[in-house]
């Protein structure tokens, strides 16, 4: 028996619309809460008052730092909704997604230890030696969790930043070159990758062809399941192809081939 792929569903949104309006509802609430910071350290009775209890420290120092973890808390959902979203819309670009979470959590590492060092120097001023190894320790850790993940996939970071980052998301489902293989004209060195894109051009309009002139039609049952096959297989070789798994994106186009050929074969064509 065939193996079976699930045919992939058109989204209402592509990828890149959701992460944009992911991004400029961050933005928002991160320009909301800096204007808030500026605003209530403006604020006489909060600029002027004393330290809070035996702490030492100052109310303006705690509500700017209060303000600052939720931009920060800001800027890591972003980062988390925007790996989701990519793991979901994409999944061949799941490491594009981890790395970009890995490098929000870098960067708000990076703006949480200016932000929290008054803290320190007012709470713990003999830890300062801690608080900074403690610092560089996560930084360090998050940006070696991300080079292993490029390392791990470098090939495919290597064609997507080749091939122009602009196309990330913006490929509808369909018969479309798939994320990661450029446009005709465009083609990397990769003879593989190359071979592919000729074999799955030329496949493509037979096989709609194929669909079209077979709908409607009173199709054996095998028949009928060989349209779906070559269809399902054609969108597989896109996706494996999308993950740069050239040998089982081949095998999907032969399949395609063979059940595309014996549509046309029982439609007289």
């Amino acid at each position: 028996m065939h193996p079976q792929y699930a045919m992939a569903q058109p989204q209402q949104q592509t990828m890149g619309q959701q992460l944009g309006r992911v991004f400029v509802s961050s933005l928002v609430m991160g320009f909301g809460l800096l204007i808030l910071r500026v605003i209530l350290t403006s604020l006489p009775m909060i600029k002027n008052a004393g330290p809070i209890g035996d702490t030492g420290l100052p109310v303006v120092i705690v509500v700017k730092v209060l303000l600052d973890s939720a931009m920060f808390a800001v800027l890591l959902l972003f980062t988390i909704q925007a790996q989701r979203l990519i793991a979901t819309h994409r999944p061949e670009l799941a490491d594009l997604g981890m790395l970009v979470l890995l490098l929000g959590a870098t960067v708000t590492a990076a703006l949480a230890y200016n932000s929290y060092q008054v803290l320190q120097m007012v709470l713990m001023p003999e830890q300062a030696e801690l608080y900074n190894w403690l610092f560089i320790l996560l930084v360090l850790g998050l940006l070696t969790f991300a080079v292993v993940t490029v390392v791990r996939r470098l090939d495919f970071f290597t064609n997507l930043l080749y091939n122009g980052f602009a196309q990330a998301g913006a490929q509808p489902a369909g018969y479309g070159p798939p994320m990661g293989i450029p446009p005709a004209g465009m083609m990397g060195p990769n003879p593989e990758m190359v071979a592919w894109q000729g074999r799955y051009e030329a496949l493509a309009p037979r096989v709609s062809r194929a669909a079209q002139l077979a709908q409607g039609r009173p199709l054996p049952p095998e028949l009928q399941q060989a349209v779906g096959n070559m269809q399902a297989y054609l969108q597989s070789s896109q996706q494996n192809a999308g993950r740069m798994d050239w040998a089982e994106a081949k095998r999907c186009l032969d399949w395609a081939e063979y059940e595309s050929s014996r549509v046309m074969a029982a439609l007289g064509q």
